[in-house]
């Protein structure tokens, strides 16, 4: 199995945000990883962590831009 890893430039040194940028490469780790392309209940599982995980992150991107966190702000 092949164990992606986020590239550097998704990474901002804020840490909860770089762990939340490395996940959906955990995912992509997982659906590789299904050995059996009828696992529904598997396939399911991990589209619903990837939901969870986009809801969740950019919640955070968006409350930490407006709290002008350091690393957080856009680019002009």
């Amino acid at each position: 199995m092949k164990n992606y890893k986020v590239p550097d430039v998704s990474l901002f040194g804020v840490k909860k945000l770089d762990d939340q940028h490395q996940e959906p490469f955990d995912i992509l780790d997982g659906f590789n990883a299904i050995g059996d392309p009828g696992s529904t209940a598997e396939i399911d599982r991990l589209f619903g962590r990837l939901h969870d995980l986009l809801v969740r992150h950019f919640a955070d991107e968006e409350q930490l831009m407006a709290e002008g966190r350091p690393g957080t702000a856009l680019p002009n």
